[in-house]
């Protein structure tokens, strides 16, 4: 039911650590909570490796065609599901970031959003997306090196 699967997300989305997903491997196996994304049809959680397949057979039920990069954006539907100021980021850029370390800290961080929000707006050509997510990375590995 789709109506469940959205109250899941909802109430997964604030618990570190607890997640309900709807499709599990039928082995036993030890699976971090980290290896599941949500599908952003559906907003089911599914295995990183399966949520392809799934998104394929959830968006041919609507109608839709986009299923290219799956698991990046799913991984920005799991940590930007709240904001509504970066939209821009959410729709263009963070589409096409690999979904790693870096990015989670660039999409935990506010200064790093705003400064790739800011340089967006100003470069909007669209060969310039690679650009804006590279200055992100690069600022997001800095913080990560004075982290440590």
């Amino acid at each position: 039911n789709k109506f469940s699967l959205t109250g899941n997300f909802i109430n997964s989305y604030g618990k570190q650590g607890f997640i309900n997903p709807v499709r599990r491997p039928k082995f036993v196996c030890q699976k971090k909570v980290s290896d599941y994304l949500p599908c952003t049809g559906c907003k089911g959680f599914f295995t990183r490796t399966y949520l392809h397949r799934h998104m394929k057979k959830c968006y041919k039920k609507s109608q839709e065609t986009e299923t290219k990069h799956a698991q990046a954006n799913a991984f920005t539907l799991l940590h930007m599901s709240g904001e509504t100021n970066f939209e821009d980021l959410k729709l263009k850029v963070f589409p096409h970031m690999q979904s790693d370390d870096i990015t989670k800290i660039i999409m935990n961080d506010f200064l790093i959003k705003y400064y790739g929000q800011r340089y967006y707006r100003c470069h909007k050509e669209k060969h310039l997306i690679n650009t804006v997510s590279q200055r992100m990375r690069e600022l997001a590995r800095f913080l990560k090196n004075l982290a440590k």
